[in-house]
């Protein structure tokens, strides 16, 4: 087979296999799912929630400290979704309300402390447009202390953002399958 043959074969070779490696590299993760969930984890961190919702001795407003624990079990989830439920375990550290685990539902001891799943369309668009109007949707499936919850209608906005951020990052879109 001729030099320059081989070289063309070489490099065809070279750039099907790299398609083939980059499409494995990009599994697409489904909206609320586990893997999500890890991702929704580390958007929690990134954004202003851990210190907003920290221990008042560090700033924050005291919800990490709600019913006075020191850790707050978050599941969410999308009501139009046949998906599972999913969780976010967010602790006091050292003040922060940081987040711990992201994944699937796990038994929690004296049970929920927080609780919601609008639909779908709901997520995307209070990822932008977040307001109190929005609350009778939450509400149908909201649990968790009410007026701890009214105090933090704001951060609710920020909530919405950093699952937009988990959406970009995970690439699921705000699609179920």
């Amino acid at each position: 087979m001729p030099k320059k043959m081989l070289s063309s074969y070489l490099l065809v070779f070279m750039f099907v296999g790299a398609l083939i490696v980059a499409d494995r590299g990009w599994t697409k993760i489904t909206f609320l799912s586990s893997e999500f969930a890890v991702e929704l984890c580390k958007q929690w961190n990134a954004s202003s929630l851990i210190n907003k919702l920290g221990s008042k001795a560090s700033g924050g407003n005291g919800w990490v400290n709600t019913e006075g624990k020191s850790k707050q079990y978050v599941t969410v989830f999308a009501r139009d979704c046949s998906n599972p439920k999913v969780q976010l375990l967010i602790e006091d550290t050292g003040g922060k309300a940081k987040c711990v685990y992201g994944g699937s539902l796990k038994p929690i001891e004296n049970g929920v402390n927080w609780q919601f799943g609008p639909k779908t369309k709901e997520w995307k668009k209070w990822a932008s447009s977040w307001s109190v109007m929005n609350m009778p949707a939450l509400m149908s499936t909201f649990k968790g202390n009410m007026p701890v919850a009214k105090k933090n209608l704001k951060n609710f906005g920020l909530f919405w953002k950093a699952a937009a951020k988990a959406v970009s990052k995970t690439g699921s879109g705000y699609s179920c399958n």
